[in-house]
């Protein structure tokens, strides 16, 4: 994840660590550059503004590198040209203010996770209930990726 704000960066990439993924973070076009060359994401999420760059170039690298690379970019606005950029190159475009749940979905959906709500046993220590430290198993409800049954955290 690329974008020179960094205390949005933060919070950002705090939310989508929250969703169970693994975030890197870059505070310039340059970090951003390192780390898709040196970590290979299966997903670039950048602001559109990052100082001489754009995030598009950064696209457009991850791409000559990772053919399969899936990108979202973030922008304050949109026009024909980016708009018409972004499609080329496979990109797709969320306009800021960007709300988590919004965000976490298309990560979702470009990773191909099928979130499904599940319930399991969890194992939790009874100790002060009941003066003993027993494991007691109670059912809750968490998040699952349908295809392949990994939780998510909580």
């Amino acid at each position: 994840m690329v974008d020179t704000k960094v205390a949005a960066l933060r919070r950002a990439a705090d939310s989508i660590r929250r969703a169970g993924y693994q975030v890197i973070e870059a505070a310039s076009f340059e970090e951003g550059k390192r780390a898709l060359i040196s970590r290979r994401p299966a997903l670039l999420i950048s602001s559109l503004r990052l100082a001489a760059y754009n995030g598009l170039h950064l696209v457009h690298l991850g791409r000559l590198l990772l053919t399969t690379l899936s990108a979202i970019i973030i922008s304050s606005g949109v026009d024909a040209m980016l708009q018409a950029e972004a499609e080329r190159v496979g990109a797709s475009i969320l306009l800021e203010p960007v709300p988590t749940a919004a965000l976490l979905a298309l990560i979702d959906r470009m990773l191909g996770v099928d979130r499904v709500e599940v319930r399991v046993a969890v194992e939790r220590r009874a100790a002060e209930r009941r003066g003993r430290d027993e494991p007691v198993f109670v059912a809750e409800r968490r998040l699952a990726d349908r295809r392949s049954g990994r939780l998510f955290p909580e």
